[in-house]
């Protein structure tokens, strides 16, 4: 199934999404050596490497996608909007951990995640 669920969408580039699905988490623990809820613990610390390997694995969707074009992405928009894309992707694809849940989360979690950057492509957030 390939599915856009809990996309993200770049604001400057409305084809251009951010997904951390499951093998996204997975990819960022081989990169990283840290697990995935780890990264998301230490955002707020805003590693460059960190925000970078994030993006990276979030956009692995886009035909040879490497942390050297992730950070090539990072230079075009700037680290601040890279940091909230990847922080808006990582609460569209885990509501459950980023309101603290995570410990009774069931998986089953809702749908869709207002966020500044999410919906369908072109759309404007209210």
């Amino acid at each position: 199934m390939n599915s856009l669920r809990r996309a993200v969408y770049f604001p400057e580039n409305p084809e251009r999404y951010l997904r951390i699905t499951t093998n996204a988490q997975a990819r960022y623990e081989d990169l990283m050596g840290e697990t995935y809820l780890e990264g998301v613990a230490r955002m707020h610390k805003a590693s460059v490497k960190r925000v970078r390997a994030m993006l990276c694995v979030g956009l692995a969707h886009e035909p040879g996608m490497t942390l050297d074009k992730a950070g090539d992405i990072i230079d075009d928009i700037g680290l601040v909007p890279a940091i909230r894309l990847v922080s808006d992707a990582i609460k569209a694809a885990n509501p459950e951990v980023v309101s603290g849940n995570a410990e009774g989360a069931t998986a089953t979690t809702t749908t869709d995640t207002p966020s500044s950057n999410s919906g369908k492509p072109g759309s404007k957030a209210a």
